[in-house]
């Protein structure tokens, strides 16, 4: 028996399977239903946006502290409010895992969250062909908090075996979260992005504060001093004018 898809009509036939495009369209559709598919490249920011020299105003502005084999009480007493990067933090980990080409081989059949969408998914094939090859000014990315932890879970997801993934010992053990047992509300995301996407100012779940570890690739973060009421913007420095805030934050 053939699996449902779509001919280039867009009429659904019973011939084939979708096409990792055809499964991207209709994840659009769920993730931003007011958006056209023409809309998602509209803006051409793809082309218009040099990354590199948003790198390098990076690098060249970058003030931030770094922080290496501190103890947690010593990180807890003197950094806990300030804005630093933990250096090798996670320098026991596999990180090999969490690569790419590693992930494809052991998810191959799972289906992952969107943009923190519950019910826009993709498998992780498709979307990492969507990741090589998308010119969209805000590309959807990989946004997904589901584990499958829950004593209540009935299907045993591949997924499950990234629950394994270790706090650094900074933030071990410090959730008041954790008391609430089965009725958790999310608390940990895989993060997986293409270039050019990004997010805009925001506050994280609950009015929590998240960290987030690197494992592979590069993540720009503009980090604001405080008292900064009105959005800013990088474009006039670096010299990327209309940059969209999607790229700057």
């Amino acid at each position: 028996m053939g699996d449902a898809s779509r001919g280039e009509d867009g009429e659904w036939g019973s011939d084939k399977c979708p096409t990792w495009k055809e499964n991207v369209d209709e994840a659009k559709r769920i993730a931003r239903p007011d958006w056209s598919l023409s809309r998602w490249n509209k803006e051409e920011m793809a082309k218009k946006v040099n990354l590199q020299n948003l790198l390098d105003f990076g690098l060249k502005e970058d003030n931030v502290t770094r922080l290496k084999s501190l103890s947690v009480e010593k990180f807890r007493t003197e950094y806990m409010k300030e804005v630093a990067v933990l250096v090798d933090a996670h320098k026991n980990l596999d990180s090999k895992r969490y690569q790419i080409s590693s992930m494809l081989e052991e998810f191959k059949d799972e289906k992952f969250y969107l943009d923190d969408h519950h019910t826009a998914n993709l498998k992780f094939p498709d979307f990492v062909s969507y990741m090589e090859s998308n010119d969209d000014d805000d590309p959807l990315m990989i946004f997904d908090c589901d584990f499958e932890e829950k004593s209540s879970c009935k299907y045993p997801y591949d997924k499950k075996r990234l629950s394994s993934y270790p706090p650094i010992k900074y933030f071990a053990g410090d959730s008041l979260f954790e008391i609430t047992g089965d009725l958790r509300p999310p608390w940990r995301w895989l993060i997986v992005a293409p270039k050019n996407s990004g997010t805009e100012l925001h506050v994280d779940p609950l009015g929590t504060s998240a960290w987030n570890t690197l494992l592979a690739g590069i993540k720009l973060w503009a980090v604001l001093p405080k008292g900064v009421t009105a959005e800013p913007t990088l474009a006039d420095s670096c010299g990327e004018a209309g940059v969209q805030k999607e790229y700057d934050n």
